[in-house]
């Protein structure tokens, strides 16, 4: 309960600060993080550190896994799986993302992430995107 309450204050918080310009005061007890938001319906681009190196994720709440873009060094391969795109089915590769933080949060999901081109991406949102954090990752904290 305390998680979903504080997940809530995170939305709420990300939701408050890029819609006004400013933070609203929600108490920082319930803050897991706070992120700077562009406005105007742009891509909600969250800072996520792999191995001490920042880099950009898109939260996709949509996506059932996290992904990462294929150039980033994140490990060995443990294996690999057919993944659906908005282009159709692709192989991916999956990765074990041990040493990685959303913020404060720790990355914790069952499941490896997969790794993707991204490119695409990056062009419709014209926004340097190297992964996209999905539900396994939000399922711990929503």
């Amino acid at each position: 309960m305390v998680t979903i309450i504080r997940m809530i204050a995170l939305v709420l918080s990300i939701v408050a600060f890029g819609t006004e310009g400013r933070a609203q005061q929600i108490p920082e007890e319930l803050v897991l993080e706070r992120f700077s938001v562009a406005k105007g319906g742009d891509a909600l681009l969250v800072p996520v550190l792999i191995n001490g190196r920042k880099h950009n994720f898109l939260l996709d709440t949509g996506a059932s896994r996290t992904v990462c873009d294929n150039s980033l060094q994140i490990g060995k391969p443990r294996g690999e799986a057919e993944a659906v795109t908005p282009t159709g089915k692709v192989m991916v590769k999956l990765f074990d993302l041990s040493d990685a933080t959303v913020g404060r949060l720790p990355f914790s999901s069952p499941d490896p992430v997969a790794a993707l081109n991204l490119k695409p991406f990056q062009e419709v949102f014209d926004h340097r995107i190297d992964g996209m954090l999905g539900l396994d990752f939000l399922q711990g904290h929503i």
